[in-house]
Order: C-alpha cells, then structure tokens, then sequence
C-alpha cells in the first residue's frame, strides 16, 4: 500500500493469458513486469460458486484475498516470492497460498506479505532485504510463523512489519529510522494499543481512541488535536489520515497533490484537519499520492493526484467513483484502487480515472 510515488504506468501492452486480458505495468525503478488485470476482465465471483470475499490487500505490485473461510489467495508479480506460492512464478489469476489457515487479516507491501491467523499467529513471506521477516535476509516464497504470540493486530510498511500484542504492546522486524534487524523488539513509549497502520510512517491507535505517530529521526508522540478516533490509515510520504467514531475524516501532513481536499498545495500540518465534502465514511486507504473513502450507503470517493504522468493534475474536492454497484472494502495500491463489490466481484481502478475493470477470479479457483 506503499511506496507507491515512484510508480509510473509506461507500458500499455496487452496480452492474452487464459483467455482474459492483461495489462503489462512496469516501474520506473526497472522493478520486474507484473500482471495485472485490465478492463476487458468479464469474469463474476459471487457467493453462489463459493468464492465471498472479506479481505482485499494491494501491494507493490500483488494483490491478496482473503475469503470467508479463512484461505489466503494471491496474484500478481512474485519476483521475491512475495505471492507465497513456493515459486518465483508470477500468477495472473487468483492462487490459494498454503499452509495458511483460519486467517482473519491481510496486509499486502513491498514485495512482502503478512497474514494474521484467529489465533493470533503472524505469517510473512517474500522479500526480506531489511530483516522484515525473522531469518535470513533472503527471499522467502512461503509463509514464514513469526516468533510471537497472541497478536491481535499487525501491518507492513515499506521495509518493516508491525505487530500489536493483546497486552497493548507493539512490536517490530526490519528497519526503520535507520537501523533495525530480523530480531523482534518492542516499541518503547507506546502501552494500550489495539491497532496499527504503516506506510512510510507508522500509526498506532489506542483502546481510548487517541492516535500516537512514528516519524524517522524522533521517538512516538501523541497526535495532539485528535480523539475518539476508529480507524487510522498510516502515512504516505506526504500524509496520515484518521476517521473518528462519528465518520468525519481527518488528515494532516502535506497538501503537495491535494490529498488534504485543499486548493493550497504549498498548505502542511501537523495538527489535523477535516476533510471536507465527506459524509458518514468508514474506512479510507492512502496509495499514490491519493485518498480514497468508503462511506455507510456502499460508495466511494476520491481524491488527490489523478495522473502519474502529470503532477500538476489533482483532484482536491473527494469525487464519487462510479461501480455500477455498491462496494464494501477497498484498499489503495500504487496502479490505483482495487474494490470488493456487494457481489463479491473484484474491481481495480487506474489511480483517480473513473474506469473501473473487474479482476479475474474463476471459479475452478475457488473450491
């Protein structure tokens, strides 16, 4: 859900794979080519062929879903293993990741992936150059059970992963601030925690519904301004976002594309603003350089920079996407969007342009 400034959609090659076509979308950091759906996509997944849909993750370059019994399924790039699959075999199609089970959560990032069971142990898989995952700074291209317990929530940021214990405590792999390792170690300073979210910058949201923040080169500090808060989205480069029990959202940061829904793109804060021309939203998800909301009538919005190609380009009033449908979950990666609809169905949206595409999830897939 990260790192997604330095993503650039250069190549517009289709081709044929198992009769659905699929764009060729490259990095400007010459990362290795990863599938990924188009907007000819026609296939349905509904609740009648066994395929309801809880959780969708967009990575850097792969997506999971995790589905209402527990399984985790990837596609995508798999260039560090990052889909879980044993292989280094990139999947243009829905592949259910083994051993996991009774999972509850997913976080996709930067070429690594995380998934929490009901139990509260913690997998990850994939790229491990920053010691995000315990072991050896190799790849990983199944599903490695971290060394801790009873956790009760957990995410990926750019180069580390986070974990929250059920005693309030927060933990991490990787680097971070500049130094870090592949060994646990607590995060001092933080007590009373239920949920964290990472980007580039952690977020950490307590029981009481204050909001504390990790920003490199400092230690945790508590969001002055903010209260009564259910739901936080961990910053980009430019901005964290939280929405408050009463479904208004709040941002602070930089304006630089209009992530803050402000004309002044020179305007920055560290005390938090509301967003405006918001109404009873539920969740929000930061990607590139842009916001998007899901609000309680099944909608969704956004705003922020529409076009990678033109920065100048930035939609600052949050803008209603058109699905044709009602959607449910959402989730912010660096090509865009990607939606779980009432239906079931999988839709991906190109950054802020209003082209919805369904993704290809087939039934044989599913039993």
């Amino acid at each position: 859900m990260s790192l997604a400034r330095k993503i650039i959609l250069i190549a517009g090659l289709s081709l044929i794979l198992a009769g659905v076509t699929f764009m060729i979308i490259k990095s400007e950091m010459g990362a290795n080519e990863a599938i990924l759906p188009s907007s000819e996509d026609s296939a349905t997944t509904t609740n009648e062929d066994g395929c309801a849909v809880d959780q969708i993750s967009a990575g850097l370059d792969h997506y999971l879903v995790l589905k209402d019994d527990g399984t985790v399924w990837a596609w995508g790039d798999n260039s560090e293993g990052q889909l879980g699959t044993s292989n280094l075999l990139s999947q243009a199609n829905p592949t259910q990741i083994t051993p996991l089970k009774n999972i509850k959560l997913i976080d996709a990032g930067n070429k690594f992936s995380l998934a929490l069971s009901s139990e509260g142990t913690l997998w990850v898989w994939g790229q491990n150059a920053s010691g995000n995952i315990e072991g050896e700074e190799k790849k990983y291209l199944t599903p490695v059970k971290i060394n801790i317990t009873d956790v009760v929530d957990a995410a990926v940021g750019e180069t580390f992963t986070l974990a929250v214990k059920g005693d309030g405590s927060v933990w991490i792999l990787g680097k971070y601030d500049g130094n870090g390792s592949s060994v646990l170690r607590e995060i001092l300073g933080l007590t009373n925690i239920k949920a964290v979210s990472a980007n580039s910058t952690p977020l950490f949201l307590t029981n009481s519904g204050e909001v504390w923040e990790w920003k490199p080169g400092t230690t945790v500090k508590k969001i002055q301004g903010l209260s009564d808060v259910a739901y936080i989205e961990g910053a980009n480069d430019e901005v964290s976002l939280a929405v408050k029990s009463d479904k208004t959202v709040w941002g602070w940061g930089r304006n630089s594309f209009g992530e803050l829904a402000l004309a002044e793109k020179d305007f920055a804060t560290d005390i938090p603003v509301q967003i405006k021309g918001l109404d009873g939203v539920t969740k929000i998800s930061v990607g590139a350089n842009f916001i998007s909301a899901l609000t309680s009538d099944n909608s969704v919005l956004a705003w922020g920079i529409s076009d990678f190609k033109n920065n100048d380009k930035s939609i600052t009033t949050p803008t209603k996407l058109d699905y044709a449908g009602e959607v449910r979950d959402i989730d912010a990666g660096p090509q865009g969007l990607i939606c779980i609809k009432t239906d079931d169905t999988i839709w991906t949206n190109s950054v802020l342009q209003n082209n919805p595409r369904q993704a290809k999830f087939t039934q044989e897939n599913c039993q």
